[in-house]
């Protein structure tokens, strides 16, 4: 009868509770395996045996390998990648603290899991890395019925451990950019809070070709540089409108602001983290349905 024995020196738990709960579906279907373990140094062995073939099926072999191979992806993935991905953070980036490595980390999951970016093709998803991943262990167990379980994963790896440093490595360089942005939007907030105020309250309306203007309390334009029509269709050049909506805003000091839109979301969320306070939302008024300077005479 087929036997595999499988050696590890750290994750003795996680696969003996996998592979005992890969063998419940087995037994359901007739097919019995038993698992002995037993120490050998520091190595935890199990050692796997088919014992009873099941008439009908001539594909016990692989159905056994692919047991084995099952449950060996699912301790890499679930219970071995989150060391990984820390082990190569602290060998690679040595400034970051416990607390930040911890935030790298759940961004590079998140990477590798595609819940950021969907479009890096370099990275592939959960399921993805654990088929994959199968596949090398069903190769490898074609010649070979022993293995060391972190000797395979270091050795027989190499394209998902580089997968892993690449999703670090961009994690990194995200919250690089993320603690930037957060130290610029402190001293904005810093700076507007000590700045005198030059407008009691400020209306920002947003018209159909996504340009903004500010109101005055009485429904007066306010004259600004940053949202000059005329000026900006002079600049040759692609225009951060949000960009320039804060550089007003902050010129123009108002003491509260009314934010007569919803969408973009992607200029609400960095007003609100500047203005605070300041900031809200109009639930719909004349000046929410405005399409043009036009219609405010």
């Amino acid at each position: 009868m087929p036997i595999i024995q499988i050696g590890t020196n750290h994750y003795e738990e996680y696969l003996r509770d996998r592979l005992f709960f890969e063998l419940a579906f087995l037994k359901q279907d007739g097919i019995i395996i038993e698992i002995d373990e037993f120490q050998k140094g520091d190595l935890t062995v199990f050692d796997c045996q088919l014992r009873l073939d099941k008439d009908g099926l001539d594909n016990l072999d692989f159905i056994f390998n692919e047991y084995i191979a099952n449950a060996l992806s699912d301790v890499i993935i679930n219970n071995i990648e989150g060391e990984l991905l820390e082990k190569i953070l602290k060998s690679k980036y040595k400034q970051f603290s416990n607390l930040e490595n911890r935030e790298i980390i759940e961004m590079a999951t998140d990477r590798l899991n595609f819940l950021i970016s969907q479009e890096d093709q370099s990275i592939i998803s959960k399921i993805q890395r654990k088929n994959r991943i199968l596949l090398e262990i069903l190769d490898y167990l074609e010649v070979r019925n022993e293995m060391s379980l972190e000797g395979f994963v270091q050795f027989r790896l190499k394209d998902y451990l580089s997968e892993l440093e690449v999703s670090i490595d961009r994690a990194v360089d995200d919250f690089i950019v993320e603690k930037e942005y957060e130290e610029f939007i402190h001293l904005l907030k810093y700076f507007i809070d000590t700045q005198e105020t030059k407008n009691e309250l400020i209306h920002v309306v947003k018209f159909k070709n996504d340009h903004f203007k500010l109101l005055n309390e009485d429904g007066m334009v306010i004259e600004n540089t940053y949202l000059d029509e005329n000026l900006l269709s002079m600049v040759d050049c692609d225009l951060d409108y949000d960009d320039l909506l804060i550089s007003a805003l902050i010129t123009a000091a108002p003491e509260l602001i009314i934010l007569h839109f919803k969408e973009p979301v992607s200029i609400i969320k960095p007003l609100k983290n500047i203005f605070a306070d300041k900031i809200s939302i109009c639930l719909g008024c004349e000046y929410c349905n405005l399409n043009n300077l036009n219609e405010l005479d």
